[in-house]
């Protein structure tokens, strides 16, 4: 199999004789388009999975659920172009992680740790989050 090409100086796709492919370009800026719509609905849903848990005092379903919501926040907004978002959900899913395998217990500082953390994504997502 051979190279698809690579990303050009600026942003572009390249083709592998070094030009721009403008049809690959587009299809790449339709979809990050797409995905930066549904971020703010996958913000919510995130952000109510961590209400959930902290209603429920860290019950084991809903800490499984919003690490599943962060786990796949995280790859998709790094390969979507939102890499702040990406580096701050991991932070969420590290300190789910951390809880769900008892090496930390969720209480006001964890809680608080979460909150923080969940600020700083809405504020790396843009002004429509």
């Amino acid at each position: 199999m051979g190279d698809n090409g690579s990303k050009t100086a600026s942003g572009q796709q390249a083709t592998n004789d070094g030009t721009s492919d403008p049809a690959l370009d587009e299809t790449i800026a339709r979809l990050n388009a797409s995905f930066a719509r549904k971020l703010t609905q996958r913000l919510a849903e995130l952000d109510s999975a961590l209400e959930s848990i902290r209603a429920s005092a860290g019950a084991a379903e809903d800490l499984a659920h919003a690490h599943a919501l962060a786990h796949k926040l995280y790859g998709s907004a790094g390969s979507f172009g939102f890499p702040g978002v990406s580096r701050e959900v991991r932070v969420i899913e590290d300190l789910l992680l951390d809880i769900i395998e008892k090496r930390l217990s969720f209480d006001d500082a964890v809680w608080q740790k979460l909150t923080r953390a969940g600020e700083r994504v809405r504020a790396n997502a843009g002004p429509e989050s």
